[in-house]
């Protein structure tokens, strides 16, 4: 179950009545509820609820709190939706879904931030109504449109005076970018914000108590500028023109949707104050706000007339007919789901162009729409009404043909009566109507199966009477093969999720899929998933006596592919939507499926990057290098340079993973405290690399279910994954964790199931926290990169070179792509050289980044181990100042636990391993660390475990190593200068082969 689907199943469990009558004593008024305010005090009861919407409004105080049983909640209990939606959850018996399920924290993120965005729509429709001037609300609202007081105030209609964004900031404390989401405002050059529908009079979009959209409409006092002359202005959505507009601000409501609920007849028109009017004679209405519903509105459509036990269909009355053509249209489309369709037809006056459905109420009063709307016909007998009597019989067949292929939606008597109208009205036959019936829908079904095969070329397999192998080996040829011409389209032209192309990833059946306004991802198919795609690739047949008779796959068949994947699909780890260098170092830039490197690219459109020099010049290279130090990462004030490095080679890593034999560490983002800047810098990587921000996840403390968080991690196949906040007050020790980053592939059970699955690990994976605490085996697999403001309230730092940074990000990614790729190609065309920096269990890591970053002219690449180590291994530092005393106080002698625990009081030492209580409880608590420290090595020393005296009694002696060990530290932590690629051979480069 969607996360989206989860909401809707708590607000039908959770009625409003009910969850509203807990808090404030309701009393029946008309339809409505009443009672008190339960959020500002009052004597006369002004907050209502209506059942039938299950929405609410609080007209006291202003009358700005309103919506849904969600809304109420958030205002009652002082929560945020998420919480809002857990508690009603709760409380209505409904299973919440998993925390860990990636697709529901995204429907979750968005879901949250539509919300945001219809609290400031739903805050601007009361600004607008009560900035209404009475001259305005007189002339257009009543006199032009004759509109009630009531009506208007009802639907709360307005007018942008211009002053919005001054009250969304100052007034309710939004924030620029807030304010900027919601579509209301147009940014101007310079950066001036202008109210998009300043001077017009404006129609709120409102669903479930909250606005969703909105209409405007000029007037004679609307400016006379060019971005003014439009007669409508609908609110701006989300495009490459206004990317500040948030992607949940969609075109894809009706207006006045909520009447639709329990409607008995439900009248659609077409203007905005058509259907106002409309609702003002007393009749249910909603507006597309257009002559013609849009192809992907017709869903909707279907979903909100469900409940109708008749929909009217009623447009202009147009010279032109363009209004009726569409009501035609909706009609058919209504009709063929089963929807009692109906078309009413308005009175045109003789020499009038057009009359429409808000000018008849306004003239001549709603009695009249309500004898129009009596006088709708079926769609049926309106189709028949259409056609004349004396219409030439050769032309009468061709236009029959429409109305009998209406008839297949209507009951049999229903049919009939239709047959025996045409019959009498043209003078046919019942018997040749019949058959005439007949043949459009044999005809109908004809068409529909010579298309579906010609556009698939879909093989017949024979079910009957046959082995399942036999069946399965067909099977595996055919979506093979229809894999390959799925993989072609894709690649050229895009793809749409019922066609996408299927691959193999580990051990299980995955499919391109491709998520709303988001980059497409690998998602595992599902037993319904493999059903449906050999339903779409071959024609299923059983013999019959008769020949062969058509039937559904066996579903033994789709199981069969869970268990074993066709052979013949490629195999893919990983879709990317940035191009990057391959295993072989060539730069991958054609769209599709590059086989060698197991990798689905998918470019992004708004991706330029023009061409890159395969022998970048030191000039080119300085200019990329400057283009990360001096604009992206210029005001991170990192502790040290090896964390600046570090920094950049986050950000060249996913462009160079395939060159990278093994794994790769954990990249440690930590700060001193919190608004430092760790997140942004790791969603600055993340829109480089892959042109979005970061999908952040969540570290549990509980090893199991770190364990299923790195599997549905990992299963996303996503090139870079973040484990956000580290939680400060635990040490990170995790097995799971551990045993990851040093995997290249990783095997787990499958949440809920016994099937093991098998995932590649090649992604980037990040981690912050605020001076996080790790364990030894966490530490020894991690980079840091320290970022350190020096200051009290970091976030509140201002004067940075680009504000915001994310902003110039994405406006420049095109740049930084082709910077990244210039660099890695200057390390191609210098020979590969490898850095002499090593790190244990990712050296090849460490050569390729050492190696590149010195052909950038970057140094302090893993300088800072040391630092990292000491701050991680606090047990470690313990033991290496016990020892250090230990020595100094008995050489190599052997010793007793006592004596050593006599040191340890006396200088204060191993409290930790030690603990508390008395001095014999100290002392084995020590002497088991002894045994456990058996023969380990801090600095040049090691600890021995001698055998029992003659008293039985364990001794214990330190050994001097013959040399102290050898210590990795990196490069030198200052930059190095710039380094020529072209020259023969590199500063301090050895002409040995680096292995």
């Amino acid at each position: 179950m969607s996360f989206r689907a989860f909401v809707e199943q708590v607000r039908s469990r959770s009625d409003i009545t009910d969850v509203v009558g807990a808090h404030v004593e309701l009393r029946p008024s008309g339809s409505t509820l009443k009672g008190l305010s339960p959020f500002h005090t009052e004597k006369t009861p002004s907050f209502v609820v209506w059942p039938t919407t299950q929405t609410w409004h609080d007209f006291s105080n202003g009358g700005s709190l309103g919506g849904d049983v969600f809304n109420f909640v958030q205002e009652r209990e002082k929560v945020d939706f998420k919480e809002a939606v857990f508690r009603l959850a709760e409380r209505a018996g409904v299973p919440p879904p998993s925390p860990h399920d990636e697709s529901h924290a995204r429907e979750l993120e968005a879901l949250v931030e539509r919300r945001d965005v219809e609290r400031l729509l739903t805050a601007a429709a009361d600004y607008y109504h009560r900035r209404l001037p009475p001259k305005l609300r007189e002339e257009s609202f009543n006199q032009h449109y004759g509109f009630t007081d009531e009506v208007v105030d009802s639907f709360k209609l307005g007018w942008a005076d211009g002053g919005l964004f001054a009250h969304l900031r100052e007034g309710m404390g939004a924030s620029r970018e807030a304010a900027l989401k919601t579509g209301l405002f147009v940014q101007l050059p310079g950066g001036h914000v202008e109210d998009f529908f300043r001077e017009r009079l404006v129609f709120p979009y409102w669903k479930d108590g909250r606005v969703v959209y909105f209409i405007a409409r000029a007037t004679q006092y609307t400016g006379d500028e060019e971005w003014e002359k439009a007669k409508y202005k609908k609110l701006l959505t989300h495009s490459e023109r206004h990317p500040y507009v948030s992607p949940t601000v969609r075109n894809d409501y009706f207006y006045n949707e909520d009447a639709a609920r329990k409607a008995d007849t439900l009248l659609i028109t077409e203007g905005v104050t058509d259907c106002i009017s409309a609702m003002q004679a007393g009749i249910p209405c909603l507006s597309p706000a257009t002559t013609r519903f849009r192809k992907q509105d017709i869903p909707r459509l279907l979903r909100l007339t469900r409940d109708a036990r008749r929909v009217v269909i009623c447009n202009d009355a147009e010279a032109s007919g363009a209004g009726e053509a569409g009501a035609r249209e909706t009609a058919a489309a209504l009709w063929a789901e089963g929807r009692e369709a109906c078309v009413a037809l308005l009175p045109r006056p003789q020499g009038a162009e057009k009359v429409d459905v808000n000018a008849l109420v306004a003239s001549q009063g709603a009695a009249t729409l309500h004898e129009v709307l009596g006088r709708a016909r079926a769609y049926p007998e309106y189709l028949l009404d259409g056609i004349p009597e004396s219409a030439p019989k050769a032309d009468l067949d061709k236009a029959l043909a429409p109305l009998l292929a209406s008839l297949q939606q209507c009951t049999a008597v229903r049919a009939d009566v239709v047959l025996d109208a045409i019959s009498a009205k043209f003078g046919l036959r019942r018997r040749a109507l019949n058959a005439n019936l007949k043949g459009v829908v044999a005809e109908k079904e004809a068409a529909a199966t010579a298309q579906r095969r010609a556009s698939a070329a879909c093989p017949e397999i024979n079910v009957g009477n046959r082995q399942l192998w036999a069946i399965v080996t067909e099977a595996r040829q055919a979506v093979v093969q229809a894999n390959a011409r799925r993989m072609r389209a894709a690649s050229t032209q895009g793809f749409a999720n019922e066609a996408a192309p299927l691959f193999v990833r580990g051990n299980a059946l995955v499919q391109l899929a491709q998520p709303e306004k988001e980059a497409p991802i690998l998602s595992e198919m599902t037993e319904a998933a493999v059903y449906g795609v050999l339903l779409r690739e071959a024609t299923w047949v059983a013999e019959v006596e008769g020949g062969p008779h058509s039937v559904f796959p066996p579903k033994d068949v789709a199981r069969d592919f869970l268990a074993y994947p066709p052979p013949g699909l490629p195999s893919v780890e990983a879709v990317i939507t940035t191009p990057v260098f391959g295993q072989d170092g060539k730069l991958l830039l054609t769209p599709g499926l590059h086989p060698e490197d197991r990798l689905w690219l998918e470019p992004a459109p708004a991706l330029h990057l023009g061409a890159v020099s395969e022998r970048p010049t030191p000039e080119e290279v300085a200019a990329a290098r400057a283009l990360f130090f001096d604009d992206v990462f210029v005001d991170f004030p990192f502790a040290h340079p090896s964390d600046k490095a570090h920094a950049l080679a986050a950000v060249l890593l996913p462009f160079v993973r395939r060159m990278i034999e093994g794994c790769t560490p954990l990249h440690v983002v930590e700060a001193p405290a919190v608004g430092s800047g760790k997140g942004l810098l790791c969603d600055l990587v993340s829109w480089v690399a892959t042109g979005r921000a970061f999908a952040i996840g969540t570290l549990p403390e509980n090893e199991e279910e770190i364990r299923k968080t790195l599997t549905a991690e990992l299963a996303l196949a996503r090139p870079l994954i973040l484990l956000d906040n580290a939680n400060e007050k635990a040490t990170l020790s995790s097995a799971a964790l551990a045993a990851m980053l040093t995997s290249t592939s990783w095997t787990d059970r499958l949440l809920g199931k016994t099937q093991k699955l098998t995932l590649p690990n090649t992604a980037m994976w990040m981690l912050t926290g605020n001076n996080p605490k790790l364990s030894k085996d966490i530490a020894r697999r991690s980079v840091r990169i320290r970022i350190d403001p020096k200051l009290d309230r970091a976030w509140t730092r201002s004067r940075f070179k680009h504000d915001p940074i994310i902003l110039w990000v994405k406006e420049h990614r095109s740049e930084l792509v082709r910077a990244a790729l210039t660099l890695v190609q200057a390390w191609i065309a210098a020979g590969r050289p490898l850095g002499r920096e090593r790190l244990g269990s990712f050296e090849h890591w460490a050569a390729v980044m050492g190696g590149l970053l010195n052909v950038a002219g970057v140094g302090g690449f893993l300088g800072n181990l040391d630092e990292l180590y000491a701050n991680a291994d606090v047990e470690g530092e313990s033991w290496r100042e016990f020892v250090q005393a230990w020595w100094g106080a008995h050489g190599a002698g052997e010793v007793l636990v006592s004596s050593l625990n006599e040191l340890c009081e006396k200088d204060e030492l191993m409290l930790q391993a030690r603990g508390e209580g008395g001095s014999r409880s100290q002392q084995s608590r020590l002497g088991r660390a002894l045994q456990t420290a058996r023969d380990r090595v801090f600095g040049d020393l090691r600890v021995v475990v001698r055998n029992q005296d003659r008293k039985k009694r364990t001794m214990y002696a330190l050994q001097k190593l013959a040399g102290e060990p050898e210590v990795n530290t990196g490069t030198a932590a200052a930059e190095v200068a710039e380094v020529d690629p072209w020259a023969e051979k590199l500063p301090g480069e050895s002409t040995a082969a680096t292995p």
